[in-house]
């Protein structure tokens, strides 16, 4: 699979300004920013079951992956796609991977 073992979460904290309140309204590309609080930024390599992942940010992954290559090299693999064991995967993952699977299905 080529999907990373973990995930790098990062969250920072910015300042954005607008010359003036008008372009704020209009949120406008004309704007700065500034990094604020660094010291509290949060950075996490965090594992794929860990309950700190929000599911946007699974969907996110997965939606980038090629599903049917991806079909493929588990089919590969396991030498069908009868045969994969999902279980070897993070639980977050199976469905996705089931689904991937299945709609691609691979003869045996």
């Amino acid at each position: 699979m080529s999907l990373a073992k973990s995930i790098f979460l990062e969250e920072k904290t910015i300042c954005l300004v607008w010359e003036d309140a008008a372009l704020c309204e209009a949120l406008s590309e004309t704007y700065s920013f500034d990094w604020i609080n660094t010291e509290q930024d949060v950075e996490n390599d965090l594992q794929w079951d860990s309950p700190g992942i929000p599911t946007s940010v699974i969907e996110s992954a997965v939606v980038g992956l090629d599903q049917k290559s991806e079909a493929e090299s588990l089919s590969e693999w396991f030498r069908s796609s009868e045969a994969i064991d999902f279980d070897r995967y993070p639980e977050v993952l199976r469905p996705y991977l089931i689904e991937i699977v299945a709609r691609i299905a691979i003869p045996t």
